[in-house]
């Protein structure tokens, strides 16, 4: 497991049911992998790239007063399926919220 300080948007649950019947449910968070909001500029990259991930559901609790957005410690936990590595946030706790400003020209 590793532990990486992240910028949280936002996070949503979910509950849906496959075509198999089987329930599947989580916490979808979009996030940016960093704590800074400085623009980059790497190759066609420009600006900020927002990822998306699933949360456990049972994270819910733990989640329905936190605000957002805001800054993370989150635990991470990879893993290889299919040949192809996949990252999952297993925990979060708040470390502070972020006033996005607009500077107008």
């Amino acid at each position: 497991m590793m532990k990486q300080q992240m910028l949280l948007l936002s996070a949503m649950p979910y509950n849906i049911t496959s075509e198999q019947g089987q329930v599947i449910e989580g916490i979808s968070v979009h996030y940016i992998p960093t704590t800074s909001l400085d623009p980059v500029s790497e190759g066609t990259l420009k600006g900020l790239r927002v990822a998306k991930i699933s949360l456990p559901i049972t994270k819910e609790e733990k989640m329905k007063n936190f605000p957002f957005p805001a800054i993370y410690d989150t635990t991470l936990e990879m893993t290889v399926v299919q040949g192809k590595m996949q990252v999952k946030i297993t925990d979060i706790d708040l470390v502070g919220t972020v006033t996005l400003t607009l500077n107008k020209k």
